[in-house]
């Protein structure tokens, strides 16, 4: 997966092509403290982009 982006706040948004309608866009996600130290992985989710 490529990395997308850090965030400070919710929700992220991540913009699309038509060139993406129909395919499945798959995230994972996880939280970095104000040390850097980076927390576990979340599960891995997937969306059909429309």
């Amino acid at each position: 997966m490529p990395f997308l982006s850090n965030e400070t706040k919710m929700p992220h948004r991540n913009d699309l092509t038509a060139a993406d309608l129909g395919h499945t866009a798959y995230y994972a996600a996880r939280w970095v403290n104000s040390k850097g130290e980076p927390g576990p992985w979340c599960a891995i989710t997937g969306s059909i982009v429309s």
